[in-house]
């Protein structure tokens, strides 16, 4: 999806090199360069004898403002055993996060050390055919139509999310179960179901276990968020949503979670989404489905398809200088505004974007950058795509004037061209798109992002201050491998 209007080119092909990247940053930011430190010995200001103190044990660190302090905070009640706490976090992205392998890494992290309080909210049953998502159990059978906000040709209403599972087929059902042969999610004693409220709307049947069922009614005067949910024994469970067939029910998810101190993570991503998209979405519902989840912390992860969209724009000859000219514009004003409307819906929760991992699909009319010897092969590492540096840069700037913390993708991997790389390490760390992780990568990915979120957060307990790093994976494959 592009972000501006569509004329026909009433000139030459326009795409020359050398200019883009900056033209992309100038016209993003509006000529405002981000205030930048990449010194990481800086930002340890916690480091120096003057911002150290000494904090009494179980006493809540001095008062330093930070951009996560909200999220520390939490935490720091959760660890004490005398606080009754639960850290929620809401992550939003692309097929990055689709996947749920960098978010299902991260999951698994935080609930080993601040415990385990359940598996959140994911998109109800299967609603496209790689859908993939770790600790839970998903099912679906009859005529379900999903509906994606990543589509041009399907209508709304979408709710935070952007998908809407629907049918009119009586006897349709979609499952979400406890998944009692995985590293957690193995019990929950909490769950709700979102689903649209609209006018003809038909009934549908909830049974957990062999309970008997309860009829929910979707019908109603306008067009709404609608929410049922249950207490249940803490235990494993499964949730069944059988449709009546008197009428069309739609879902938009299914959360399950512990009543106990913990983390609970929830992961919603598309594949092809991008930050206009998600920023597009009904007001009003994806605000009350934020509210209701209550986030400490809300993670954003865009860029890599915005970045590739505008980099075929100007490859193509339907659009004109301006009218690509004109989509960064409106980019830059789409994702302040995905920014500012999830701050507004929870204004107490910290916020972080992840800047998107390097982008370098092959490209056989661009020279290569450098060249790099792996295993006796040479690999040739290509500049990035034009347009990549302007998506980045607009973030950065915009996320930090919005009061979130960012983090590097792009840097963790190495820097610039570091796909290339990753995709001829063996075994590869990124598939052979150059454009997405492999499971590996991204298990590295989330490992290093946890490690760093935690190093903040031990600093912050001790009362110091360190914004957030971007520390590179170096493992010991890589080692070596990127030069200057």
């Amino acid at each position: 999806m592009f972000f501006g209007p569509s004329h026909k080119s009433t000139g030459s092909h326009w795409s020359g090199p050398g200019c883009w990247g900056l033209l992309c940053v100038v016209v993003l930011l509006g000529g405002c360069q981000p205030d930048r430190d990449d010194s990481h010995q800086a930002r340890a200001v916690s480091a120096t004898a003057q911002d150290e103190q000494t904090v009494e044990p179980g006493a809540p660190p001095p008062y330093k403002p930070h951009r996560l302090d909200g999220f520390f905070r939490t935490l720091f009640d959760v660890e004490d055993p005398e606080v009754d706490r639960t850290a929620s976090v809401l992550h939003v992205g692309d097929s990055h996060t689709a996947s749920d392998t960098i978010t299902g890494r991260l999951r698994e992290l935080f609930q080993q050390r601040f415990g385990d309080a359940g598996r959140g909210y994911a998109y109800p049953g299967r609603p496209w055919r790689t859908f993939r998502q770790e600790r839970m159990g998903y099912a679906m059978e009859g005529d379900w139509t999903s509906f994606l906000g990543t589509r041009e040709r399907d209508q709304g209403p979408f709710a935070l999310g952007g998908i809407r599972l629907q049918t009119t087929e009586e006897g349709a059902w979609v499952e979400r179960s406890s998944c009692t042969d995985c590293r957690g999610g193995d019990s929950f004693d909490r769950y709700a179901i979102h689903y649209l409220v609209q006018p003809d709307g038909g009934e549908f049947r909830v049974r957990v276990d062999d309970r008997a069922p309860t009829v929910v009614e979707t019908g109603g005067t306008r067009t709404k968020l609608g929410v049922f949910s249950e207490r249940l024994d803490p235990r494993a469970h499964t949730i069944r949503v059988t449709a009546n067939g008197d009428g069309p029910v739609a879902l938009f998810g299914i959360r399950t979670h512990r009543s106990e101190d913990g983390v609970v993570y929830h992961s919603l991503g598309i594949n092809g989404a991008t930050a206009p998209e998600f920023a597009s979405y009904d007001r009003q519902m994806t605000r009350a489905t934020v509210q209701r989840l209550e986030p400490d912390l809300m993670v954003f992860a865009f860029g890599s398809n915005e970045a590739y969209n505008f980099y075929k724009m100007g490859h193509s000859d339907r659009y004109s200088f301006e009218t690509v000219t004109q989509a960064m514009a409106n980019y830059n004003v789409a994702f302040r505004s995905l920014l500012e409307r999830y701050i507004s819906a929870a204004p107490r929760a910290a916020c972080l974007v992840l800047l998107p991992p390097d982008l370098s699909p092959r490209r056989p009319d661009q020279p290569c950058r450098r060249t790099v010897e792996m295993a006796g092969r040479e690999v040739c590492v290509q500049h990035p795509i034009r347009h990549f540096s302007g998506v980045v840069a607009a973030q950065r700037h915009i996320a930090q004037q919005e009061g979130c913390a960012v983090w590097d993708q792009t840097r963790a991997m190495g820097g610039a061209g570091s796909m290339a790389i990753w995709s001829n390490l063996s075994p590869p760390l990124a598939r052979s798109d150059r454009i997405h992780l492999t499971m590996g990568g991204y298990d590295l990915m989330g490992e290093s992002l946890y490690s760093d979120l935690i190093e903040t957060y031990d600093v912050w307990k001790r009362g110091g201050r360190l914004e957030l790093p971007t520390t590179p994976i170096q493992p010991r494959a890589i080692a070596g491998a990127f030069g200057p």
